[in-house]
């Protein structure tokens, strides 16, 4: 998986893609998955997060949807790199 420099993404945009993917997930919106999802994004130690260190990480709450988690958030992540102001254009999908 390409690397993802979290410098360059917008933490406001990836946090409401998160919350919204929560509710898919949970039917409600999980702060305490929200806030552990981001401090494993946001550590400023290291700002290119491993996704296969994320994804066990984050097994614990999806259990099985966690492959499909990880493709979808990775896929938005590389995007907002990619732009200008950090945010993905399918953010929001």
């Amino acid at each position: 998986m390409p690397q993802v420099d979290m410098r360059k993404v917008n933490p406001a945009a990836i946090r409401h893609w998160i919350a919204r993917k929560t509710i898919a997930y949970f039917g409600f919106e999980d702060e305490v998955f929200i806030e552990y999802a981001m401090s494993l994004l946001e550590d400023e130690r290291d700002p290119t997060p491993d996704p296969k260190k994320l994804q066990i990480n984050l097994t614990g709450f999806l259990a099985k949807d966690t492959p499909a988690f990880m493709e979808a958030l990775w896929k938005v992540l590389l995007e907002a790199q990619s732009d200008v102001n950090g945010v993905p254009h399918t953010s929001f999908e």
